[in-house]
């Protein structure tokens, strides 16, 4: 677990009262909760809780029909992040994978992290077009930034390979390279061990808490692999049907009266 959960005058991200309609379903309802600075949360619920849904209306990629969304930077003023869109959030330092892998499947690896680390670049659209010395140094510092990354993420040795030609734990720590890539201080991962085997996810509750600490990131996380977030999270909100039905550290979490009701049938919370 994260050494580093956050006092409550910490709050990096606030959500008030979130709510959204697909068709007459209600995905998010009235649904507020904090994000304390360089914590792990876990978003968890059964299937069609509203945890996408959440990430996809703080991200930008989804409108709430109501609620508040706002992000409070390090050493910048709150931002409101109802209707920016997801570069513009991207910007502000948040960054996310998603749960079906999003990779530019026919460029290199090291082309993918470049994209993410792209955003921090200064660079006009005229220097790009004119080649000029600045846009050329520009675009050498965000190579070795980005090879970097890959370093760091042990996938070097695929730089110049295809990114669909990665073995599929690999194309995972691809994407989270990429997501790192923006800078962000505010990291959100969606099912990052899905499809993986043991092994591998244990491979992954290590790399993500080493990640944590070394970027001083905050990370909200959606994760059905209770014991992947039993072991990292500081604390853990539970959603069922759009509502919060359950938050706090793990211990009481995994007693939940309530909770245990949610996830008979689908997984236990052990």
């Amino acid at each position: 677990m994260s050494e580093n959960y956050a006092s409550q005058d910490s709050t990096v991200l606030q959500v008030d009262q979130l709510t959204l309609e697909f068709g007459g379903l209600r995905a998010l309802d009235h649904l507020s909760f904090q994000v304390q600075s360089q914590e792990i949360l876990a978003l968890i619920g059964p299937n069609g809780a509203g945890k996408t849904t959440c990430f996809q209306c703080i991200t930008g990629f989804l409108p709430p029909k109501l609620g508040e969304i706002h992000l409070h930077p390090p050493h910048h003023q709150t931002q409101r992040l109802n209707g920016l869109k997801p570069y513009q959030i991207a910007q502000l330092g948040v960054a996310r994978t998603f749960q079906s892998i999003r990779l530019y499947e026919k460029q290199s690896v090291l082309e993918n992290v470049m994209m993410g680390r792209q955003i921090r670049t200064k660079t006009s659209t005229l220097g790009v077009l004119l080649r000029d010395r600045r846009t050329s140094v520009a675009e050498q510092q965000i190579r070795e930034d980005s090879f970097q990354m890959l370093q760091r993420m042990e996938l070097e040795q695929y730089a110049q390979a295809t990114a669909d030609s990665l073995p599929y734990a690999a194309q995972r720590r691809l994407e989270i390279a990429r997501a790192l890539a923006t800078d962000p201080f505010l990291l959100l991962l969606d099912e990052p061990a899905a499809g993986m085997n043991r092994q591998e996810t244990e491979e992954l509750d290590e790399l993500l808490v080493e990640l944590q600490k070394e970027f001083q990131l905050t990370i909200l996380l959606i994760e059905h692999d209770m014991r992947l977030v039993m072991k990292i999270s500081d604390r853990i909100i539970v959603l069922d049907h759009g509502r919060k039905i359950a938050e706090g550290p793990p211990q009481e979490i995994r007693q939940h009266p309530e909770v245990i009701r949610a996830y008979l049938g689908e997984q236990a919370i052990s």
